[in-house]
């Protein structure tokens, strides 16, 4: 019966005598039962009420069916689950009731002695009462994943010891039971529950480039500094900038050791120390320097940019020499960036209390979870700056470029050499910068739309 327009079924709708031991209902529109709808059907085995609108139950209405194996529930309308709403049905050992709107499961509501697979995924439970699995000892499959939970206390899964089987949204979750042989996910793609940097690849290529980052930028600080010393005052704000570069950047290296020396710290048992490190002040403290470094980059490279643009298409140009209107705008550069790193540690309602602990990394781009507190914040740092920045950058170069061509094609070459080796050096620098993120731009962007999608979707149906 299922697929059709029914609202409701009728009392006594099924006579004495009925041997029925499958009922497909899903698919209508029945909101409401009542408790003669299913008198007459003990011997159902398997009943299917998915895809309808109902939005409460009553004990009355599933005590006639008295061998029911059986329940789907799932996609319906349910809230909260309290005691008598599904009654003590001893033969039960499938209930599926995925996809509701379920916030509160009460103590004794799942009183279920047979029960062996719980389907609760994709509900907006954000936490369990300590015995709200309690009526459920021989449960040997649980699915609770897309719900929003931050942390779930082991002692609510302590009594489920059948438990061979759990899934999870977040792999971290599986601390709560870790009595359970299989807990799924096992990982987010960089951690796992043994290591916080899984893959082997990765690992490596963090300790690489923390060191590349660390002793290369402080190389050219101190190079710079050298040469800064005895160079002109154009020289000179050319390579003040690229210093202040080399430190943007040698907080990355800095960043990354600290997560490469916590990978070896928690090696091997990630797991039980993943909620204590990701609320930790030195992930907070990563996440700053991850954000700030990031941005001060590409605000220093926006700048270096529009000082190069202006050194090559208008070289007549008098600029004004001060120091210290270089210094000024340094100033405000690394003030801006730091006001946006900072603003996360805030902790306020709109971030959460651990904005850059939602990940094992700290990072605040947040392409495991788009939609997370913060999410707008983090959507306009890393695709609205950068890609407005990364535009300027290019069409900036472009014009340079077609500068220099038009200058060598003159009769009077008003745009000197130095100028030209100067604007092919920080193009470099900028490409490989850009090269570095737009991939970020680009997976930020695919995981906003993708879970939009997916999101949709699942309403929809």
């Amino acid at each position: 019966m299922d697929q059709n327009g029914l609202t409701m079924l009728p009392d006594n709708f099924f006579p004495p005598g009925t041997v029925l031991r499958i009922l497909v209902l899903s698919g209508n529109r029945i909101n409401r039962l009542g408790r003669k709808n299913f008198v007459n059907l003990e011997f159902l085995e398997e009943l299917d009420l998915k895809d309808n609108q109902i939005d409460s139950l009553t004990e009355d209405v599933l005590v006639p069916l008295t061998n029911l194996r059986i329940l789907y529930l799932n996609n319906n309308r349910l809230r909260k689950l309290v005691p008598g709403m599904i009654p003590q049905l001893v033969t039960l050992q499938t209930l599926s009731l995925a996809k509701n709107q379920i916030e509160t499961i009460e103590v004794c509501a799942l009183d279920l002695p047979s029960l062996e697979h719980l389907f609760l995924n994709s509900n907006k439970l954000t936490h369990f009462e300590l015995d709200a699995f309690s009526g459920v000892g021989k449960l040997a499959t649980l699915n609770l994943q897309g719900n929003k939970f931050d942390r779930i206390d082991r002692r609510v899964l302590d009594n489920l010891t059948n438990l061979h089987h759990i899934h999870f949204t977040e792999f971290h979750h599986c601390k709560a039971a870790l009595h359970v042989r299989v807990c799924e996910p096992k990982g987010d793609g960089i951690s796992s529950n043994r290591h916080l940097l899984d893959n082997p690849v990765l690992r490596a290529s963090v300790w690489i480039m923390a060191a590349v980052g660390i002793v290369g930028n402080l190389l050219v600080l101190f190079g710079r500094y050298m040469v800064g010393s005895r160079s002109s005052q154009a020289h000179a704000e050319h390579s003040l900038y690229l210093r202040h570069l080399a430190a943007s950047d040698l907080l990355m290296g800095v960043y990354l050791g600290i997560i490469a020396t916590a990978d070896i710290v928690f090696r091997g048992e990630y797991l039980t120390h993943d909620e204590e490190w990701r609320m930790s002040s030195i992930c907070a403290f990563s996440g700053f320097l991850s954000t700030l470094s990031c941005q001060s980059s590409t605000l220093l490279l926006t700048l270096v940019t529009w000082d190069r643009l202006v050194s090559v298409t208008r070289p007549l140009y008098q600029r004004s020499s001060s120091k210290t209107r270089v210094i000024l705008r340094l100033a405000l550069l690394w003030g801006v960036a730091t006001a946006a790193a900072v603003a996360p540690l805030s902790a306020t309602e709109y971030f959460g209390p651990h904005f850059y602990g939602s990940n094992g990394v700290c990072l605040s781009v947040h392409i495991h979870d788009p939609y997370a507190m913060g999410w707008e914040y983090s959507a306009g740092l890393f695709i609205l700056v950068n890609t407005i920045s990364l535009l300027f950058i290019g069409i900036s170069y472009l014009r340079m470029l077609q500068a220099i061509r038009v200058s060598r094609n003159e009769t009077r070459n008003t745009l000197n050499c130095r100028e030209k080796v100067v604007a092919r050096r920080f193009a470099i620098i900028v490409a490989t910068d850009c090269v570095c993120w737009m991939p970020v731009i680009v997976v930020k962007l695919v995981a906003l739309a993708v879970t939009a999608e997916l999101q949709f979707l699942e309403s929809s149906s």
